[in-house]
């Protein structure tokens, strides 16, 4: 609307529009009505300014209505979001002090059981008791019945052996009278001493029965007292056992009103779970609002930014980009389509897809760029080889010494680092043969003018180049296998030369490379600043398309990490034999 107000403004100052305007006027002056009057060019487009300006002006009513509207429905959505925020917050209260009580029931229940299963064990010994006692009163209840039998029998016989010793003294006395009178003292004495005798053995016998008697008496009255603590440990039982009864009855009671608070602890958790849900949803909901009427700002805005493109302009435009989506759909687009892909997805495919892309960029453009979410980049040799013609590359988040980066700098280096770079042929024309691999050995003999890390700049003696203890690492990145990415990739390292980065000589072995693609492949070497503690930090690196590598002795130039050899990367350099095989 102010771009219009603006527009209107400048016709109306303009002079033009001022002599157009008194003409018309003078004009319809003189016809008085009579007949139409042809409005003039500045005039018709003052008046279709107005006309936009006033279509405008009824937009941003009918758009500020709708914000107004939507405002009105987001606060809505706020109080239900908060109200349910609030059901919820309710409902997880209750659920939790449900869920404690449902937890001091479990724990009481448990008690009660763990009771329960003592007094069990208790009631068992008890009945135990009981029966022991039981069988000890029979028992001693018997041995009573015996001594008393055994009492019954020792009278019997103690009353016998007296009316035998009185019919035994009678008739030792009759015998004595007897004796006396007969005078025949030798066999009388002699019957006398044995009626004596029997008579001593009879009271011996008494005697006996007698103390017998005592201990019936003694086994009886031991009987009886025995048999009446038997009975009161009967009594107890009987008393004991009714007590367990009760509490058994007591633990089920209680077991049954843990369940139930369990059962309702469950009903609250699983209320408290559908409102959590319910508002989950709402805020869900609320969120999709916002955000709808975010995407609709953001569109308004990106609507007013919107201007038409003239015919022209776009009879010049050569490329259209659009997205990816299927070898038949991209397929049947012109040629000044620019297909893009996500590089983790390329990765992701199998070597049919490798074939098809190969075919496919013959007469199309693809142009693959870095994951949204990704920091580091991807392996650009794997995806020139499947001949993909824009690799991008992410510059913002690299790390010194990023091998990618450095991959890409030297394979536009050998065009002088115009930008472009020609396909191998094989790529191009599917009739070319497969190209033959090939084998190099690379030995790297010395190194010169390699100074101190970047991460080491400011330090003490970060001018000097004797406190570099270089260590060169030879990288091959053949992009062979899609499936394998880690097998397209060959490293070899040489030992470190300590504190000498003026003029480090290694002479070691040769590495030994196995190139399956030589026309895509790369070889990079990096130099390296090795600590006692281990830690690495870069110094320089260099990478060179196999392509166009050559045999013999070699100065290889290195570059810093920004890819120049300015300041104290001027001269620096590694010295290396290569050897194709």
């Amino acid at each position: 609307l102010d771009r219009v107000n603006e527009q209107i403004k400048l016709i109306e100052t303009s002079t033009q529009y001022q002599k157009e305007r008194a003409e018309y006027e003078e004009k319809v002056k003189m016809s008085d009505g009579s007949r139409s009057v042809r409005i003039s060019r500045f005039l018709a487009k003052h008046n279709a300014k107005l006309e936009e300006r006033r279509v405008c002006g009824q937009m941003i009513e009918i758009a500020n209505e709708e914000a107004r509207e939507a405002e009105k429905r987001r606060r809505a959505a706020a109080a239900d979001f908060d109200d349910q925020a609030r059901k919820l917050k309710k409902q997880t209260d209750a659920a939790h002090i449900a869920r404690k009580k449902a937890d001091r029931a479990t724990a009481a229940a448990e008690e009660i059981s763990e009771h329960a299963e003592e007094e069990r064990e208790a009631a068992m010994l008890r009945s135990r008791a009981k029966e022991r006692a039981r069988d000890t009163v029979v028992q001693q209840e018997a041995n009573f019945l015996s001594v008393e039998e055994q009492l019954v029998e020792a009278e019997r016989a103690s009353s016998e052996a007296a009316s035998l010793a009185v019919e035994n003294r009678k008739k030792a006395e009759r015998l004595a009278e007897l004796a006396l009178a007969a005078k025949d003292h030798t066999r009388e004495r002699f019957k006398v001493d044995e009626a004596k005798a029997k008579a001593d053995k009879t009271h011996e016998a008494y005697l006996e029965a007698i103390e017998r008697q005592r201990e019936a008496d003694q086994n009886a009255m031991n009987a009886k007292r025995l048999m009446k603590t038997n009975s009161e440990v009967l009594l107890n039982a009987k008393r004991d056992n009714a007590a367990e009864v009760q509490r058994m009855n007591e633990e089920k009671e209680a077991e049954i009103h843990a369940a139930n608070a369990y059962n309702a602890a469950l009903v609250a958790a699983q209320a408290a779970e559908e409102a959590r849900a319910q508002a989950k949803e709402a805020r869900e909901t609320a969120n999709e609002k916002a955000e709808a009427e975010k995407y609709a700002e953001v569109y308004n805005t990106k609507m007013d930014r919107v201007v038409e493109i003239s015919q022209a302009l776009a009879e010049y435009t050569t490329l259209h980009s659009t997205k990816f989506k299927s070898w038949e759909k991209s397929m049947a687009l012109p040629p000044q389509y620019m297909h893009s892909m996500a590089q983790g997805s390329v990765l992701e495919q199998n070597e049919e897809f490798r074939d098809n892309c190969i075919l496919f960029t013959n007469d199309h453009l693809i142009r693959t760029f870095p994951d949204g979410h990704e920091l580091e980049n991807y392996d650009p040799v794997l995806q020139w080889s499947m001949g993909i013609q824009i690799v991008s590359m992410n510059h913002m988040n690299h790390y010194v010494g990023d091998d990618h980066l450095l991959l890409n700098d030297g394979r536009f280096r050998q065009n002088s680092s115009c930008g472009y770079v020609l396909k191998a042929d094989n790529l191009i024309d599917d009739t070319i043969p497969p190209e033959k691999s090939q084998e190099w050995n690379i030995q790297i003999l010395s190194g010169y003018g390699l100074p101190e890390p970047e991460s080491k700049a400011g330090r003490k003696h970060s001018a000097s180049m004797h406190h570099v203890s270089p260590r060169v690492r030879v990288t091959l990145y053949d992009g062979a296998s899609l499936k394998d990415t880690e097998g397209s990739v060959h490293m070899r390292e040489t030992k470190t030369a300590p504190r000498n980065g003026f003029n480090p000589v290694w002479n070691e072995d040769e590495f030994r490379f196995e190139i399956e693609k030589p026309s895509v492949a790369m070889m990079l070497f990096t130099v390296w600043d090795y600590a006692d503690n281990g830690i690495e930090d870069f110094i320089a690196a260099a990478a060179i398309p196999v392509s166009c590598m050559r045999e013999g002795y070699r100065s290889v130039a290195l570059f810093d990490s920004i890819n120049t050899r300015s300041g104290p990367y001027a001269f620096a350099s590694l010295f290396i034999k290569a050897q194709k095989t």
